[in-house]
């Protein structure tokens, strides 16, 4: 009997083994000022030399490609903006995915671009999907922060949903783009 309570207290232990992984609880547990529907999407870097980015972000701490080649922006993206680049600046990217989560880290070079332009640095930016871009909004203007420029657009992954893009300005002067999906 002894022996089969043992057995059956591993086996219950192993099963939860996965429940309590973490270190620490989720910040929701924790921290009142977590909001429901907020996600970091993924982190965009500038590099003047694309090539050997993806040698270090695939090759070295191995990230998977997922796409590379121009960056296709109309005059009035968001983009621009968020890059601190004038329209119609040539860009490359390469797009990279890891085995927890797709479409993580973005990387871009200006290689067209004139040299103190293309080496001039930049800050890094986030991507932050929202469930309520809105009160993001809100929430920024009555704290103090900036609020940038925003762009509405059929979404890319479904065109029948709408893509709604708002940079706000971080406490140091990074963009974030914040984005909600919505129902056209």
């Amino acid at each position: 009997m002894t022996r089969c309570l043992a057995l059956a207290v591993s086996l219950l232990a192993v099963a939860l083994l996965p429940a309590c992984s973490h270190t620490s609880p989720p910040a929701s547990a924790g921290d009142p000022g977590a909001r429901p529907g907020v996600a970091l999407k993924r982190a965009s870097l500038w590099v003047t030399d694309l090539d050997r980015a993806i040698v270090f972000y695939r090759d070295v701490l191995g990230f998977a490609l997922v796409q590379r080649g121009p960056l296709r922006l109309d005059a009035g993206s968001v983009l621009w903006e968020l890059f601190n680049l004038p329209p119609g600046t040539p860009v490359e990217r390469a797009l990279f995915s890891s085995r927890k989560a797709d479409r993580v880290l973005f990387v871009m070079a200006a290689p067209g671009a004139p040299e103190a332009l293309r080496d001039a640095p930049r800050s890094p930016a986030l991507v932050v999907a929202s469930d309520d871009l809105e009160g993001a909004i809100a929430r920024a203007r009555a704290l103090g922060f900036a609020v940038g420029k925003r762009q509405q657009s059929p979404a890319s992954s479904d065109p029948a949903r709408q893509l709604t893009e708002q940079i706000l300005i971080g406490p140091g002067g990074q963009p974030v783009l914040v984005y909600q999906l919505g129902t056209r």
